[in-house]
Parts: structure tokens; sequence; C-alpha cells
């Protein structure tokens, strides 16, 4: 046990006698405005409390008696473990953090290469990106900068279209119309852009998102999840041979 979560333990039971000694103050006055002297007389025989006592004595005790509140309730927050951002509302970090449960889907449509619409078993329907990972567009325009090597220019984007086209071919042949398991990330947020969940796709044991990479349909995108080095590693592996998209660079120069 930590010398904090210790000596928060300590405060917090001797915060609960603090809380006992100001309960008898703070009743009195809560009754100051309207029957003062009726309840000192109700509560003479209790020790600090008297029938010539002035009000400001029951004002200050009940100050006193708020202030031990508060105290007593950050004392047994400490002492449960109960952080400040448990409280506010605030985002925990990334390593206090795990990912949802796995879910179980129906691919529906595969919308392109890095996108696909799924059913789930109680019947709703949701969008998926695919965690990780950025193919060519296939029905929007692509940028030849955001792939490294492919030259800027009719060629590059053409390349890309067909590569494109040929990610989407490539995702459904591997899950359209096939149940698969979405997997969750740690460090990433559980929705992106578009309110679209973010997860990793699993065909038979085998992420989609990897095998995408690994076959040069797609480039590893650039954010934070638990699986980064492996898709770097197999990025750097689909470049070397010039696999899928990266075939594109040839048109280099």
């Amino acid at each position: 046990m930590g010398l904090g979560r210790l000596l928060a333990k300590g405060a917090a039971v001797a915060l609960v006698v603090g809380m006992v000694v100001a309960f008898f103050p703070v009743v009195v006055a809560l009754v100051v405005g309207t029957n003062w002297r009726g309840a000192a007389d109700g509560l003479g025989g209790l020790p600090g409390i008297s029938h010539d006592a002035p009000v400001s004595t029951a004002v200050v005790g009940f100050g006193y008696g708020v202030v031990c509140w508060a105290l007593l309730f950050a004392g047994g927050a400490g002492a449960l473990g109960v952080g400040l951002g448990d409280v506010d509302g605030s985002i925990p970090t990334a390593s206090d953090t795990t990912a949802p449960a796995d879910r179980q889907a129906t691919v529906v449509d595969v919308v392109d290469g890095d996108t696909v619409d799924v059913r789930f078993t109680d019947g709703s329907f949701d969008t998926v990106r695919l965690l990780g990972v950025d193919a060519p567009e296939t029905r929007g325009e692509t940028y030849p900068a955001e792939f490294e090597g492919v030259a800027d220019d009719a060629a590059g984007r053409q390349c890309l279209a067909e590569s494109g086209a040929a990610a989407t071919a490539f995702v459904e042949r591997a899950v359209e119309d096939e149940t698969v398991t979405l997997r969750f990330d740690a460090l990433a947020p559980t929705r992106g852009d578009y309110d679209r969940l973010l997860a990793y796709v699993v065909v038979d044991g085998a992420s989609l998102n990897r095998r995408l990479v690994a076959a040069g349909h797609a480039r590893v995108y650039d954010s934070t999840f638990e699986r980064t080095e492996a898709f770097y590693a197999a990025e750097t592996e689909a470049r070397a041979a010039s696999a899928g998209l990266w075939s594109c660079r040839r048109t280099v120069g």
C-alpha cells in the first residue's frame, strides 16, 4: 500500500470523529432563524450547547461542520482509491483505460478498402472504420502526398484509384456477408470521424486491418493504437516488395 493511500485511510478515520463532533452544531445552525431558544433548551444537556449561546456560535459551528464534511468526503474518497478525475469527469489516461469488450457482427456492405457497414446480433447497424489503416479512396479524391513516394500527378492519382478499387475488392472477398469480431483498442477512441466505430475487424482469427497493410492495400494511419509497431513493420515489408499501392511509386520521376 502506498504512503499516500495509507495517509488517506488514516485521515478518513480521523475525520469520522470530526464529523460526529461537528454534527450537533450543524443541527443547531439549521434551526437558527426559527426557534433558536427552543433548540437550545432541547439540546441544553449536550456538550457545547448552552441556552445563552449567541447565534454566532451556531453559525461558526455550521461552518466547522461543513468543512468537516468536505474533508471527510475527500479523505474517504482517497481511502477508496477514487481520484479527482473520477469525480469531475476528466478523461482517464491511456494507462488507466481498458478496451471495450469484443462484439460480433455481420458485414452487410463494404464501403471501401477501410470502411464497412455491419449489423449486430440485436439487429442494430453501424459503420466501422478499420483502425490504424488508410486505403486509397474509391468514392472521393485521393491525395498522393498521403502515400510516401507516389508522384502527385495524373499517373500517380490514377494508380492510387486503381489501388483503392483493389483494396475494396480485397475486403469484399475477405468479409462481405461474413460474421466477424470487432475488437477495440485501449489506446484508441471507440469512435472517430463521422461517429464511425474504430476497431480491428477479425475474421478467422486474423486481423483484416493488418492483412490490408501487409498486402500493400493500405498504409498505416498515423494515429495512436497498441499495434502500431507491428503495423509499421508490415508496411515496411510491403514497400520493399512494391506490393499493392506501393507499386505506384514507380511513377515518380
